[in-house]
């Protein structure tokens, strides 16, 4: 089993600052993922 973001905390998970936008200062920001649990069962028979 993983948690991704065991605490819920928002950040900033990306910034883009792509050659197309007019400024050099300028940027778009993407949040980061929430809180996550990802969980796997397997077995053999």
């Amino acid at each position: 089993m993983t948690v991704a973001n065991l605490f819920d905390a928002s950040y900033i998970g990306q910034i883009s600052s792509g050659f197309h936008q007019a400024t050099s200062a300028s940027g778009i920001y993407y949040p980061g993922a929430p809180r996550a649990v990802v969980g796997k069962l397997a077995w053999r028979y």
